[in-house]
């Protein structure tokens, strides 16, 4: 028996067996990565996406920063054509800042599946230059503005270590 997809990928457990683990008590946490985006710097969720078990207690959705001055294409977003109907760009029309506000902001609710009384984060991962450093932040105002359901913006790094450059609280804790 493979423990690996077609792809080559780890195989992961399916959400009832989390709810499982969650319900035997012998775990602190559970760390679960529900929804990768093939390598790529962002990700139009399907309608059946994202899968969440029904047990998590706070979650977080991850972008990448790096896709800001790229052209919207297949080889840069996953599901291309979903993603610029939310930001409203056309194929091979540049990412900016605002196009990723209004990502994140028409997603039909990138948090479905969790409970209200669970914890809601958005990490803008790559921020590995002043540049992106400082489009986090502007990306975290505008999304606070919006009025974005999540508790907070983390702006930071995970590659080898993880790096945190700001936090930008949005909603108070519950």
């Amino acid at each position: 028996m493979s423990h690996l997809d077609d792809s080559g990928k780890l195989k992961g457990f399916a959400p009832e067996a989390v709810n499982f683990f969650h319900k035997s008590g012998l775990f602190d946490w559970i760390l679960v990565e529900a929804d990768g985006a093939a390598g790529r710097a962002l990700k139009a969720p399907g309608e059946h996406e994202p899968v969440i078990p029904s047990s998590t207690t706070a979650l977080i959705t991850v972008t990448g920063l790096d896709i800001i001055g790229k052209p919207l294409s297949e080889d840069t977003v996953f599901r291309s054509n979903l993603a610029g109907k939310l930001m409203s760009l056309a194929e091979g029309e540049i990412v900016t800042e605002s196009a990723m506000v209004d990502f994140s902001s028409q997603v039909p609710d990138p948090f479905k599946g969790i409970t209200s009384d669970s914890r809601r984060f958005i990490f803008l991962n790559k921020a590995d230059n002043p540049n992106l450093i400082a489009a986090g932040g502007r990306i975290a105002e505008q999304l606070r503005q919006a009025g974005v359901l999540a508790e907070a913006v983390i702006v930071g790094q995970a590659l080898e270590q993880i790096i945190l450059q700001s936090l930008h609280k949005l909603t108070p804790a519950s």
